[in-house]
């Protein structure tokens, strides 16, 4: 199973391409090839950065781009996860007006990113307690799942977490913070937002109806699967 381990994020990753939906939809994805998730099953930088960036409340990427009249849902996280590697995802749903602004948006994401990097200690972990608050809700009153469902995922814990994980991290791995946060997890999150969530490790797919792509779209399909030179001035210095 050599092709498991394997990374699919090589040279040609950094690319940019236009998906033409069957729906009707518009939205921007940034794309960020980043650590697998098994190994900080007790920390969980990826969730701590999740909860930032796709936080609503005020003040928030999703409030201010919905201010501007371009977006109506933001959703920010880790998906596929590999035994090295996964990708971590920031997907802004656009209205019509924000679809043409699809490269400001994406400016945006990269200034919010910017400014969660120079968050202090007190603020990640006022934010942290928090989220972790939540979990323990809605694990301690979760709805009863199915048995088939909840026996496959206890399954796939089972051969995703390292082999020291403890039994009873089988039921709660992908739900709660399993140790407190520290300077050890802040300079985990510091490193995946400096190593990961850049300009020069970023997929950019851009969804939106065949009438309506951008004009500042890329004019062929050789420019719009090139390297994107241009994405690294949208990154703040």
């Amino acid at each position: 199973r050599d092709w498991a381990r394997r990374s699919p994020f090589g040279a040609a990753w950094r690319k940019a391409f236009l998906i033409l939906p069957v729906a009707e939809r518009r939205r921007v994805s940034l794309l960020f090839p980043s650590p697998p998730l098994a190994p900080e099953y007790k920390s969980k930088p990826h969730q701590l950065l999740s909860h930032l960036l796709g936080h609503e409340g005020p003040g928030s990427l999703l409030a201010v781009l919905k201010a501007q009249g371009w977006a109506t849902e933001l959703y920010a996280g880790p998906g596929t996860s590999l035994p090295n590697e996964s990708v971590f995802g920031v997907t802004v749903c656009l209205t019509e007006e924000g679809l043409p602004k699809w490269r400001d948006v994406i400016q945006m994401v990269f200034h919010y990113v910017h400014i969660m990097r120079k968050s202090s200690f007190e603020d990640r972990l006022r934010i942290w307690n928090e989220v972790n608050i939540t979990q323990e809700l809605d694990f301690r009153f979760r709805d009863k799942e199915k048995e088939d469902g909840y026996v496959e995922r206890i399954a796939l814990s089972m051969a995703e977490l390292p082999d020291d994980a403890l039994p009873e991290n089988l039921l709660t791995a992908d739900a709660l913070f399993l140790e407190p946060f520290d300077d050890r997890v802040n300079d985990k999150v510091d490193r995946l937002i400096d190593d990961h969530l850049k300009a020069d490790n970023l997929r950019i797919h851009l969804s939106a109806p065949r009438d309506e792509i951008p004009r500042d779209w890329f004019a062929s399909e050789e420019e719009a699967t090139r390297s994107l030179e241009a994405v690294d001035r949208v990154s703040p210095p």
